[in-house]
């Protein structure tokens, strides 16, 4: 038999199914890059539509898409909007792997999803997670990275000017850690969602720093910074209910130039709040650390925290008008002091006015305060508990 010259001989049909097989995608390996797919690493084409093949977004969830997926140094265009699907880890090579999303800042969509697919959240359990990159810009309106499915991390990012940095707006469960997000309109923006961990960030020059919205609930927040915002640090939003157990400890709150436009380190406006914070520090004020500026029914507390009018270092614009805490009227509230510190304001330490609950103070210290005074601007000195205060504050009624 004769053998045709059409044909390959079996050795080099193996071999040219091997190198065939070795060179396509394979999307259920431990680990897929996404230049296997037709990212541009160079930034000069769109990549949205590479990244998507990469986590299969279109694809019905099943265990087979729990895999990591690389995204090696380089620029890349995201326009669109890249799904990250539930057991899938998407990581880059540090600030080496840079995403451009300045090209969603015109529309409503988020660039990065946890948790789903084009067609909606995953089911089940399985975790997902993004980490070691770094973002530039985004939709004013939608997060860089957003989440409604339960159970997410988000890891080692640097998120620079965007309209909100991380949205969580359903689910839950989930850690953020060691992430910087640099000049945006909100960095974190938390609603209808739990059991969340926020530790070793760092929020720099936001109008909102972290916004909570109604059923916020069980979010514990540490060991960061918050500096230099426009308007609020931590902003519990006007008309906004049911926001409960929420525990920051070892926090800076701080200020370089004094903005006018600045309502308070915190701000809070919602209704049925509790928070505690712990071991904080807020300094450099413009007007009060502390602004409670509407709702009812609220526990505000803060256990050995700082409250200084001084900045933390010399070249910064130092506040003329610093104070502490100013309570809303009418607002059937409790606020709990215990073991604070109160240091170079410049105004009052509370401003009080009708219509609380409760006030206690207990242990501390004032100093080198010229006011060193509780301003009651109504009738409220027997629903004011004072003990153990070193410069133990006068009260001034108005």
């Amino acid at each position: 038999m004769k053998n045709n010259s059409n044909c390959l001989p079996k050795a080099k049909i193996a071999l040219f199914c091997l190198l065939v097989i070795c060179t396509l995608p394979v999307a259920n390996a431990a680990t897929v890059s996404v230049l296997s797919y037709g990212a541009d690493p160079t930034g000069t084409k769109d990549s949205t539509n590479a990244f998507n093949q990469a986590t299969q977004a279109v694809a019905a969830w099943s265990s087979a898409l729990q895999y990591n997926i690389l995204v090696p140094s380089g620029t890349y265009m995201i326009n669109g909007t890249v799904f990250i699907r539930k057991g899938q880890s998407m990581f880059g090579d540090g600030h080496g792997s840079q995403i451009n999303c300045t090209g969603a800042a015109p529309f409503a969509n988020p660039t990065f999803v946890l948790g789903a697919g084009a067609s909606g959240i995953d089911p089940g359990g399985s975790p997902c997670k993004i980490a070691n990159m770094w973002t530039l810009g985004g939709s004013a309106t939608a997060g860089v990275i957003q989440t409604t499915a339960a159970g997410f991390e988000i890891s080692s990012m640097f998120i620079t000017s965007s309209g909100i940095g991380i949205q969580i707006t359903g689910g839950g469960d989930g850690l953020i850690s060691g992430i910087q997000i640099d000049q945006s309109l909100n960095g974190i923006s938390i609603s209808n969602a739990g059991g969340i961990q926020i530790t070793n960030c760092d929020l720099y020059l936001a109008n909102y720093g972290i916004t909570f919205n109604s059923n916020a609930h069980d979010i514990s927040i540490s060991n960061g910074i918050i500096e230099f915002s426009s308007y609020a640090s931590m902003l519990f939003r006007t008309g906004q209910s049911n926001i409960s157990a929420i525990n920051v400890s070892n926090v800076n709150f701080l200020m370089n130039q004094q903005f006018k436009t600045f309502t308070g380190f915190v701000n809070v406006g919602s209704s049925n709040t509790d928070f505690l914070f712990t071991g904080c520090s807020f300094r450099n004020m413009y007007q009060w650390a502390i602004n409670h500026s509407g709702g009812t029914g609220n526990i505000l507390k803060f256990s050995d925290c700082v409250f200084d009018g001084l900045p933390a270092v010399g070249d910064f614009t130092t506040s003329t008008n610093s104070m502490g805490l100013k309570t809303v009227a009418n607002g059937a509230s409790i606020y709990d002091l215990e073991g604070c510190e109160f240091r170079n304001l410049s105004g009052d330490i509370v401003t009080l006015y009708s219509g609380i609950s409760q006030l206690k103070m207990l242990g501390g210290l004032i100093q080198n305060c010229p006011q060193t005074r509780i301003n009651v601007l109504a009738g409220e000195a027997s629903k004011i508990r004072i003990k153990d205060v070193t410069g133990f504050p006068y009260v001034s009624s108005n």
